[in-house]
């Protein structure tokens, strides 16, 4: 199965002895993995389910930042620097980690010799980081809008049973079960609740979603693409 993340870099046999040497938790809908300002003595390696980083705001709000799936690590940053975590966890629809001590992480990814695969990742997530940055200072909001939604069909969606159709033929469909309010879609693309649901009511009406509680059903992944590539 394809992973995300730091696990991305790596051999199924490097994972799995990373995963095999920590112990294997369960976390419910909810349940915070990592709390920001707390000293990084752990690292989680995200084996199923995804996972949602947050940053929590002066008024005590949490903003919404990233959605993280299968093979991410999390808490390595903290870890690798020795400073306080940076971001808060949440488990997202319930998810299974392996947990490591911060030593035996450090001692198996230099036995390992996995120190350039780490930094590669971390490289990665400032790329992304930037690169969200630029993209919300510059695009449009169903541009912004359609791209956050294609890469949450790419974590975590499911191809739907039955697809629409039209007269040029199948439409691939997914579903994105989120569990994520319209404003926390907003956060994590730089939009305001309201041009999210503006961009959602486009999309019903051009036939590319439907929305309910707690999932947003693409119906024409190909008519989503066309509009984050600016088609």
């Amino acid at each position: 199965m394809e992973r995300n993340g730091f696990g991305g870099f790596l051999a199924d046999d490097q994972w799995d002895r990373l995963v095999r040497a920590g112990n294997r938790y369960a976390h419910e809908e909810g349940a915070f993995l990592l709390r920001q300002g707390e000293p990084g003595r752990t690292v989680h390696l995200l084996l199923s389910g995804q996972v949602k980083v947050s940053l929590l705001r002066p008024d005590g709000a949490l903003a919404l930042l990233a959605l993280r799936g299968r093979g991410e690590a999390l808490g390595e940053m903290s870890v690798v620097t020795g400073q306080p975590r940076t971001t808060t966890v949440t488990a997202l629809r319930g998810c299974r980690t392996s947990v490591l001590p911060a030593e035996r992480f450090v001692s198996l990814i230099s036995g390992m010799e996995l120190y350039p695969f780490l930094t590669r990742h971390l490289v990665a997530r400032q790329k992304e980081s930037d690169e969200r940055r630029a993209e919300q200072t510059s695009l449009p909001a169903g541009r912004l809008l359609a791209m956050a939604l294609l890469r949450l069909a790419e974590l975590g969606g499911e191809e739907t049973a039955e697809v629409t159709s039209d007269p040029r033929g199948p439409r691939r469909g997914m579903v994105l079960r989120l569990g994520l309010a319209q404003k926390e879609l907003g956060e994590l693309v730089g939009l305001s609740r309201t041009a999210v649901a503006l961009e959602f009511t486009r999309f019903r009406e051009r036939g590319l979603v439907r929305t309910g509680r707690r999932f947003v059903a693409i119906l024409d992944m190909a008519g989503l693409e066309a509009i984050a590539h600016g088609e």
